[in-house]
C-alpha cells in the first residue's frame, strides 16, 4: 500500500491475493456531492472525532468535500472525505480518499465572488481560514493534501490574478511557497511575490499564529502582506533545483513590459516571456506598493503614520496621507509610466504604507525642535530639510539624518547660523532692543535659549507696555530666532480645542495685542507651558478619542496688565517695554535689512549658548526650586555663552517675580478684599465659616459696591470658594495664610504665615 496517507485507494494495482478472491472494487470520485448522497460521518473508526472540519466548494459554492484534522496522542493527522461511486454502480458512499488530480483548490467559491482581488495562498486550511479574518480584503486559498502536494492542485482559478504566497516558517513551507510559485506562475498569474515570515518566530509559524496573537494582528497581516516581494535566490534555493528562467519573476519585469497579453504556455515559457506577460497586465496597485520599498514607514505615539523619503539629495518626512507624500507616489509613477495611476491605486498604496508603519515602533515627533542621545536639534526647514545639531562641544549643520521632523503649514525657515567669535548678544541685538530695559535683557535671552529646547517646562513671555513701544515688533523679532512662521503672531483662538491643536503644529505659540485673558485661557496657556494632554471626540466617531499632548513656550503682548491669575503669576516673566524715541525710530525697510544682517549671527550666538548649556548644566546647583526648575538650571548655564552673567538674571528674575506677584494680587479683588479685613480687625487670625467671610469683605469699607457687581466677584457662597483658592498665592506672598479645616463644620482660617503651626 502507498506510503502516502492522501493518495486515492484505488491508485493502485489490486494486490493478487493467490486465494482466488476478487480484486477489491474501483472507486470513482464524484464531484461535486450530489443532492441524493447521504450525510457524511466525520467520525473515523481509528481517529475518533474530528478536531476540525474545513468545507470544500465548487465555484458555484456546492460541496466538493471536506478536509478533517484529528489530534491524537502521536500528533496532529488530516484526512480528505469526499462522496466515490463503486465501478458498475450507481450507490454514493463517503471514503477518506483524497480527491483525484488535479484537486480543487480550498476557496474557489471565494475566487469567484471576488474576481479583482489579490490572492494569497498559504499552506493549510486553518492558516487559510484564519487569514480570510484578518485579511478581508484579499482572497485566501490552499491546495489540499498537505505541502508535498502543490503540484497535484489544479491552480487555472489563479490566472489572470495577483498571487501572494505566505509559506510556514519551516523547511517544508518554504519548499510549498517555491513549488506554488512556479505552479500559479505556469497558470498564468499576472503577478508572483512571497512573504518573509517575520524574524524571532517559532518554527512552523502561520497566519493562525498570527491571528492567536490578539489586538493588532490583522494591522501586521497587512503589513506582511505588503512586504512580499518577487521570487528570487532564497526559494529557488530552499527548492533544491536552482533558479530557472521560468520561475523567476521581478519587479523590474514588472515594469518593462507594454503591449497586448499573450498567451503562453508554461513548456515554452523563457524568462523574457513570463516577464512581458505579467509586465501587461500588473496593476497600478502593485507597482505603487513596490515604491514603498524606497521610503522608512513608521507612526508617531498618537498612532499617526508617516513616510520618510528621498527627494533630491535629501529626505522629507511626511504623514502617509499628506499631499507631499502622494505627489511623492505619482511623480515617480509618472516618470516610468508616462501617465498618472487611478486614484483607486493611490488609496491603496496609502493604505498598505498605513498598515506598514506598524512594523516600526512608536517614535515622538519633532516640530522644530527635539534631543535626542544628550544633543539638542533644531529643524532649519529650508528646502533641504538640514537641521542643527547642538552638542556639549559645538554645534553643526546636518545635510542627511534620520531625525524625525514633520512640517506644518506656515512653518519658514531659518537663517543658516554664523559663529561668531566674539560671543555678546547685547551688542548684537543693541539697534533692535532699544525699548528693553537693561535690567530686564537678561531675562529675554533666557526665554530664547530656553524656547530653543524641546524639553519643558517654559516660562510665558509677555511683553506689556502702552502703545507705540514696539510690542508686536519684538515679538515677531524673538519668534524669528526660534520658530518663525507666516504667521508670526496670532489672536487668541476661541476655544481651549484650537489652542492645543495649535499647539501641535509650531514650537513657539505666540499671540498679539491682547486686552484680557479670559480665566480658561490663561489656564490653558500656563498648562500648555508646563506640559499638559487635551483630550477630545475624533471627528467622524462617537467613541474614538483623540489625545494632544504638548508643552511649548508661549510669547504674549498687550497694553494692560495681562498676568492677574495667580497660576500665570507663578509661570510668567513680564518684560514692560519704555515707548521708542524718535532718535532711535528706524523705517521698516532699514529694520528688516539690518535685522536679515544681524539675525544669522544673533542664532550663531544662541547655539554656542546651547551648547555652553549643554556642558555646564550639571556644575550648578540651586537652593530653592521653582516649578521651572528646569528652565532655570539650564538658562543659568547656558547665559554665559551669550555673554550674559547668570548672576545678573537670577536677580533680575527674582525682581521680577516680586513685581508680577504685587501686580497679581492688587488686580484680585478677593485677595485685597480678605488682606483688608484681616489686617485690619483680626491682626492675630481670623475664623470661621466661608458664609460669615463673605459678609465680611462685602462690606462697603472692603470691596465697593461697583466691584462687587462686576464679574471678578463671586456671586454667591458658592462660587468663593473657587475665588479662594485662586487668592491663596496671593495672599501667601503678603503673608497670610489660609487653612481649610473639615472638622463637623467648615471653616476658614486667615492667619498671618508665622503663626501657621498653631
Amino acid at each position: 500500500m502507498s506510503e502516502n496517507p492522501f493518495a486515492p485507494l484505488g491508485s493502485e494495482p489490486p494486490e493478487n491475493t493467490g486465494d482466488g478472491l476478487p480484486p477489491p472494487p474501483v472507486y470513482t470520485c464524484v464531484m461535486p456531492v450530489p443532492v441524493d448522497a447521504p450525510k457524511p460521518v466525520f467520525n473515523h473508526p481509528k481517529l475518533g472525532e474530528p478536531s476540525g472540519v474545513w468545507t470544500y466548494r465548487n465555484a458555484e459554492g456546492a460541496i466538493l468535500g471536506y478536509a478533517l484534522r484529528f489530534d491524537g496522542p502521536d500528533g496532529k493527522q488530516f484526512r480528505p472525505l469526499a462522496v466515490f461511486s463503486p465501478e458498475g454502480s450507481r450507490r454514493l458512499i463517503w471514503r477518506y480518499e483524497a480527491f483525484p488530480a488535479p484537486r480543487p483548490l480550498f476557496g474557489l467559491d471565494l475566487l469567484a465572488a471576488h474576481p479583482d482581488a489579490t490572492v494569497v495562498v498559504v499552506e493549510g486550511e486553518k492558516a487559510a481560514e484564519a487569514g480570510r479574518r484578518l485579511l478581508p480584503d484579499h482572497v485566501v486559498v490552499t491546495s489540499p493534501n498537505g505541502s508535498k502536494s502543490a503540484s497535484r492542485a489544479d491552480w487555472s482559478p489563479l490566472k489572470r490574478r495577483p498571487v501572494v504566497i505566505v509559506p510556514d516558517a519551516d523547511e517544508p513551507g518554504t519548499r510549498y511557497a517555491a513549488d506554488v510559485a512556479r505552479l500559479v506562475a505556469e497558470a498564468g498569474a499576472i503577478s508572483v511575490t512571497v512573504c518573509s515570515p517575520p524574524e524571532g518566530v517559532a518554527k512552523g509559524w502561520d497566519l493562525a499564529d498570527l491571528e492567536a496573537e490578539g489586538e493588532g494582528a490583522a494591522a501586521r497581516a497587512l503589513a506582511l502582506i505588503i512586504s512580499a516581494r518577487p521570487i528570487g535566490g532564497d526559494i529557488a534555493e530552499a527548492e533544491g533545483t536552482g533558479t530557472t528562467a521560468s520561475n523567476v519573476i521581478s519587479l523590474a519585469a514588472v515594469k518593462r513590459g507594454r503591449g497586448r497579453p499573450r498567451k503562453i504556455r508554461p513548456a515554452e515559457a523563457s524568462a523574457d516571456s513570463i516577464e512581458n506577460e505579467i509586465a501587461a497586465r500588473v496593476r497600478d496597485s502593485d507597482v505603487l506598493l513596490a515604491y514603498l520599498a524606497d521610503a522608512c514607514l513608521w507612526r508617531d505615539l498618537r498612532e499617526v503614520s508617516y513616510a520618510t523619503f528621498p527627494i533630491a539629495e535629501h529626505y522629507e518626512s511626511w504623514p502617509v496621507d499628506s499631499t507631499p507624500f502622494r505627489r511623492w507616489l505619482t511623480a515617480r509613477y509618472l516618470d516610468e509610466y508616462g501617465r498618472v495611476p487611478s486614484s483607486v491605486a493611490i488609496d491603496s498604496a496609502l493604505r498598505g504604507a498605513d498598515a506598514l508603519s506598524y512594523k516600526n515602533k512608536p517614535t515622538g515627533v519633532w516640530v522644530r525642535v527635539g534631543a535626542r542621545g544628550g544633543n539638542y536639534y533644531i529643524d532649519l526647514c529650508d528646502k533641504e530639510w538640514r537641521a542643527i545639531e547642538i552638542r556639549p562641544d559645538g554645534w553643526s549643520i546636518l545635510s542627511n539624518h534620520d531625525l524625525p521632523f514633520i512640517r506644518n503649514p506656515g512653518m519658514r525657515a531659518l537663517p543658516e547660523p554664523v559663529e561668531c567669535v566674539e560671543h555678546d548678544i547685547k551688542t548684537l541685538l543693541a539697534p533692535f532692543t532699544s525699548n528693553v530695559e537693561p535690567d530686564d535683557f537678561p531675562i529675554v535671552v533666557a526665554w530664547m535659549l530656553g524656547a530653543l529646547r524641546s524639553i519643558g517646562p517654559f516660562p510665558i513671555m509677555v511683553l506689556n507696555s502702552r502703545q507705540g513701544s514696539g510690542k508686536s515688533t519684538l515679538s515677531n523679532l524673538l519668534r524669528s530666532l526660534i520658530d518663525p512662521n507666516e504667521a508670526d503672531a496670532r489672536t487668541p483662538p476661541r476655544d481651549e480645542r484650537d489652542l492645543f491643536i495649535a499647539s501641535m503644529k509650531s514650537q513657539v505659540q505666540s499671540f498679539d495685542n491682547i486686552s484680557a485673558l479670559a480665566a480658561w485661557l490663561g489656564d490653558a496657556l500656563c498648562r500648555i507651558s508646563t506640559g499638559a494632554g487635551y483630550a477630545t471626540r475624533k471627528l467622524g466617531s462617537d467613541t474614538e478619542e483623540v489625545i494632544i499632548r504638548v508643552c511649548k513656550p508661549i510669547l504674549l503682548n498687550g497694553i494692560p496688565n495681562i498676568v492677574t491669575q495667580p497660576d500665570l503669576a507663578d509661570r510668567a516673566m513680564v518684560v514692560r517695554l519704555r515707548p521708542i524715541s524718535d532718535a532711535h525710530r528706524i523705517s521698516s525697510e532699514d529694520f528688516d535689512r539690518l535685522w536679515a544682517e544681524a539675525r544669522p549671527k544673533v542664532l550663531g550666538v544662541l547655539l554656542d549658548a546651547m551648547s555652553r548649556g549643554l556642558a555646564d548644566i550639571d556644575k550648578r546647583e540651586f537652593d530653592k526650586m521653582s516649578r521651572l526648575a528646569g528652565f532655570m538650571k539650564f538658562a543659568c548655564a547656558a547665559l554665559p555663552g551669550a555673554g550674559v552673567d547668570p548672576e545678573e538674571f537670577l536677580k533680575a528674575y527674582a525682581q521680577n517675580r516680586r513685581e508680577i506677584s504685587e501686580a497679581a494680587f492688587e488686580a484680585n479683588p478677593v485677595a485685597t478684599a480678605i488682606f483688608a479685613f484681616v489686617t485690619k480687625e483680626y491682626p492675630t487670625g481670623w475664623h470661621n465659616t466661608a458664609t460669615a467671610l463673605l459678609r465680611e469683605i462685602e462690606r462697603e469699607e472692603f470691596t465697593p459696591f461697583s466691584t462687587q457687581k462686576s464679574a471678578a466677584w463671586p456671586k454667591g457662597v458658592a462660587s468663593l470658594g473657587n475665588h479662594l483658592e485662586r487668592a491663596i498665592p496671593l495672599l501667601d506672598h503678603v503673608g497670610l495664610s489660609v487653612i481649610k479645616r473639615h472638622s463637623g463644620e467648615r471653616l476658614i482660617s486667615i492667619v498671618p504665615r508665622e503663626k501657621r503651626s498653631s
